[in-house]
């Protein structure tokens, strides 16, 4: 599950008047279970404390989860280091000997913040351009976008290509094919999917990629 999409479900909660708070590694030292931008959510929902995403597991994130619930009780915003050291050498109990600085936010009223983090996840993501949406691309854009990929769509059919259709798409372009490339800006580390309508739609697609010096794509047709 991806950071992006947590955040997405967060917003979702916050438009429903549910109380979240998200959990943040902001700084390791030493060996640590997960690396920095690690984050996870945690919310009260039909009177049951929930969580979605990880930063680790184990007894850092059992101990973190428990403060996480304390301060979203509270509504407080709130940093803590927690050590990485067996209990007997004043830590929280596991052997990695680091250490972990954690950030508590609390969300409710604060969506600038995350759509913040949002932007700054998008701009680190990679692109994945999708020609053609279409049954194929209806499902492919949806595991895309769970795994991590900025999905482009695009497909010269208006009532196909749209964000009511493809609302997790970082971008929709109901755009000719001949002329959409002025439009986009497509990066050797991008990647490309063509599943188009029909064969001449992508061979116009391929051809224009390869005009364009695109050096990765994945060609397929359904």
């Amino acid at each position: 599950m991806n950071n992006k999409y947590i955040l997405d479900k967060a917003l979702e909660l916050i438009d429903n008047n549910i109380e979240t708070l998200l959990i943040k590694i902001d700084k390791t030292s030493g060996s640590s279970p997960r690396t920095l931008d690690a984050f996870m959510i945690v919310y009260n929902e039909d009177n049951n404390q929930k969580t979605m995403g990880t930063i680790g597991g184990g007894i850092l994130e059992f101990e973190a989860v428990k403060d996480a619930f304390d301060f979203l009780t509270k509504k407080e915003n709130h940093n803590k280091k927690y050590n990485l050291n067996p209990e007997a050498s004043g830590g929280i109990g596991m052997v990695c000997g680091g250490s972990v600085d954690i950030s508590f936010t609390y969300l409710n009223n604060n969506k600038d913040f995350i759509n913040t983090l949002k932007k700054e996840i998008e701009d680190k993501e990679i692109n994945v351009y999708i020609f053609g949406a279409g049954h194929v691309s209806f499902d492919l854009a949806e595991v895309l976008y769970k795994i991590g990929f900025n999905c482009i769509v695009i497909d010269d059919r208006e009532e196909f290509a749209n964000k009511e259709r493809f609302p997790n798409a970082y971008k929709v372009f109901a755009e000719d094919y001949n002329n959409v490339f002025d439009k986009i800006n497509i990066t050797n580390k991008d990647y490309i999917i063509i599943v188009t309508r029909g064969h001449a739609d992508d061979y116009i697609v391929e051809k224009k990629c390869s005009k364009n010096k695109c050096s990765l794509y994945w060609y397929d047709r359904k």
